[in-house]
């Protein structure tokens, strides 16, 4: 029979502990990779603003780290602050990055800027339907006639 002398076990808890703290700093990196700097603990979920909570999501999904998943977001920089768009275009390439595809509904100008196709949806008014204008690539895409309608 072996016992477990008081050091062994405390190796063994420091292990462990080592392995939890790890996936909290990954995780808290994730919320700081999409934007979410600001939360606290002590935050109500029923006070985040609806792209808020989209990108907590996001930041779950980044790591689950899970391949060949469709992702559909509307707006996800609804409430982000400017300077942290960046990050949040980031993630997204970084899901798609990973063999994900990702649908974005936007109408920030970097993001759309950032996509890799651009597609346009606008209203006819007299038949009440969308119709597809525009499926290129951005660099091919007259972008200043998107910018013009969305702003």
């Amino acid at each position: 029979m072996v016992r477990h002398t008081g050091f062994q076990t405390q190796c063994k808890t420091e292990k462990i502990g080592q392995e939890v703290i790890k996936e909290i700093r990954k995780r808290i990196q994730f919320l700081l990779d999409v934007g979410l700097d600001y939360l606290t603990l002590n935050r109500s979920s029923k006070s985040l603003s609806g792209g808020e909570s989209q990108r907590i999501r996001l930041a779950t999904q980044i790591g689950s780290q899970l391949v060949g998943v469709l992702y559909i977001l509307d707006e996800p920089s609804i409430g982000l602050h400017q300077r942290d768009n960046v990050r949040l275009i980031k993630s997204l390439q970084d899901l798609r990055d990973t063999g994900n595809t990702v649908i974005v509904v936007e109408h920030d100008k970097e993001t759309i800027l950032a996509a890799d196709y651009v597609i346009d949806l606008v209203r006819v008014q007299e038949h009440m339907e969308e119709k597809l204008l525009h499926k290129e690539l951005p660099q091919r895409f007259c972008i200043k006639k998107v910018l013009q309608q969305i702003t």
